[in-house]
């Protein structure tokens, strides 16, 4: 039988370490009880095999977070190989503000030797985006928290007013908040096992500077990261090598299994 690049990666995808369903309903309580709001109106998500399949294997999780009356501004959880989320280029522009004096980018650290940044906000036309990344060396993965609010704003009721106000007005204390919930997926992150090897981090020799964009609130600047459908995949050639030695291995243990089958009749 020929195994296709396709074929191979989705037998990748079955080896793929995602949270249980117990850690999502545990993060996702953990998320809603930092940001103010009642976990019990949440739903979850886990998109890790669409993601992975749809970016090759850089996607390492994807774990969507949602409300069913609309109270709740989209939350995204993302965990893909190191440089995928927290690209070098874009790592180097955060440096970059936060020597300029920036008040929007704040940088952070995690046990662990984790590093990573808040504040990355970006608005426009179609509503504004709050996210913040992280990387974990150690574990050759990049974090990312993204919280996507629409045009109009989120509904509120009485059980979800001070979330909307956090939401709505929250500013400056929004990635302070963030933080505490990148902590809460560190630590799942750490239960589940999550880790590759393949990293692509290039080293950080130069500057450049994010693409203007609309920005529509004053506590939030334009930033470029990616959401988790615009992880893109590198370095294939290492990954084909590595597959292609397997189905090698494989084919000659056939073969040679074969053989002897037939040399005993």
């Amino acid at each position: 039988m020929k195994l296709t690049h396709t074929s191979l990666t989705l037998v990748a995808l079955l080896l793929v370490p995602v949270f249980s369903s117990q850690d999502e309903s545990t993060l996702a309580t953990q998320i809603a009880n930092t940001l103010g709001y009642p976990a019990s109106k949440l739903t979850t998500t886990d998109e890790s095999a669409r993601y992975a399949e749809k970016t090759n294997g850089q996607a390492l999780a994807v774990l969507t977070i949602k409300s069913t009356d609309e109270t709740f501004a989209p939350l995204a959880v993302a965990i893909g190989k190191q440089g995928t989320l927290l690209k070098p280029e874009l790592e180097a522009d955060c440096q970059e503000k936060i020597k300029d004096g920036s008040t929007t980018v704040k940088r952070f650290e995690i046990k662990g030797g984790i590093h990573g940044y808040a504040g990355l906000g970006m608005a426009g036309p179609g509503g504004s985006e709050e996210r913040m990344l992280a990387t974990w060396p150690e574990r050759g993965i990049d974090l990312q928290i993204k919280i996507t609010t629409p045009r109009e704003g989120v509904e509120f009721d009485q059980a979800t007013k001070s979330y909307h106000e956090l939401i709505m007005n929250g500013g400056p204390q929004i990635p302070d908040k963030l933080i505490q919930c990148m902590e809460h997926l560190v630590e799942h992150t750490e239960r589940a096992n999550i880790r590759s090897t393949n990293t692509i981090r290039q080293p950080e020799t130069s500057r450049l500077s994010l693409p203007a964009t609309q920005n529509t609130h004053p506590h939030r600047s334009p930033a470029t990261a990616p959401t988790p459908a615009s992880i893109t995949p590198r370095e294939h050639l290492a990954s084909s090598t590595s597959w292609s030695i397997i189905v090698v291995l494989i084919a000659a243990a056939t073969g040679l299994l074969w053989w002897l089958v037939k040399s005993r009749k």
